[in-house]
């Protein structure tokens, strides 16, 4: 018993040891990113300091990089909130959703942005259980996401796909683009906080990097599965798997 109740301890100390090393990488990420658009916004603010003789016209440039980053930080802050709020309120409120409705409604939004920046998406559906129980919230918040994404690391002329399938009672929902692609290697880490590609980086694309790991929240709430799948440079593949009988 007494050599059983000090591998209990020393597990213990392990989990507690292992938090606060997340938690303290945690921060450390947070300040890194938080750094960033706060230093840029207060170096345009300076800027216009410096030179209070000049009209809007004159600092249009550097009023708009500020703005940009502005809503750069609001998203992050925004995402972090959702992302502290999904770690420790487990609330799930089910309700009978329409897969196929929510999907084609949170698409009509994009369908005008694929229009603005020339890529294609599409959707396809061979769904017989269109109803499911789920917190329909959550799972627009998840489609969104994973959608948000494709158009993220897409350029132009290239496509998105969305295909809702079933089979051995489970749905299937992919999310497929032909853009950037992820190395073999970045896959495991895909899901984790602040986690940004080496090749999304380098070309120096909006992001935060917890977007993902929001999703890995949301659908470990309820209970459904997450795969990816890529190419590097070629294709990317995202894949929900629901189980149809979920209670």
């Amino acid at each position: 018993k007494l050599n059983k109740q000090l591998e209990e301890n020393k597990k213990l100390s392990e989990e507690i040891i292992n938090k606060e090393k997340f938690k303290n990488n945690y921060f450390v990420n947070l300040s890194h990113e938080l750094r960033t658009p706060i230093t840029i916004v207060s170096s345009k603010l300076e800027g216009l300091l410096k030179h209070p003789n000049n009209t809007i016209n004159d600092e249009v440039e550097g009023i708009a990089d500020a703005m940009n980053e502005t809503r750069r930080l609001k998203k992050m802050i925004n995402d972090l909130l959702t992302l502290t709020k999904e770690d420790y309120v487990d609330l799930v409120t089910k309700e009978e959703v329409d897969l196929e409705a929510l999907v084609k409604d949170i698409c009509d939004d994009f369908f005008d942005i694929a229009m603005i920046q020339n890529k294609t998406l599409k959707i396809s559906s061979q769904l017989k259980h269109k109803n499911i129980l789920s917190d329909k919230n959550k799972l627009r918040q998840l489609f969104i996401i994973f959608i948000d994404n494709a158009f993220k690391y897409t350029e132009e002329d290239d496509y998105i796909k969305i295909s809702l399938s079933e089979k051995d009672e489970k749905i299937y929902i992919k999310i497929e683009d032909n853009g950037l692609g992820i190395k073999k290697e970045e896959l495991p880490h895909l899901f984790d906080r602040f986690f940004r590609s080496e090749n999304v980086r380098n070309k120096d694309i909006d992001g935060s990097g917890i977007g993902l790991s929001i999703a890995k929240v949301i659908s470990e709430s309820l209970k459904y599965k997450l795969k990816v799948d890529s190419e590097y440079g070629k294709w990317t593949k995202f894949e929900i798997i629901i189980p149809i009988d979920e209670d």
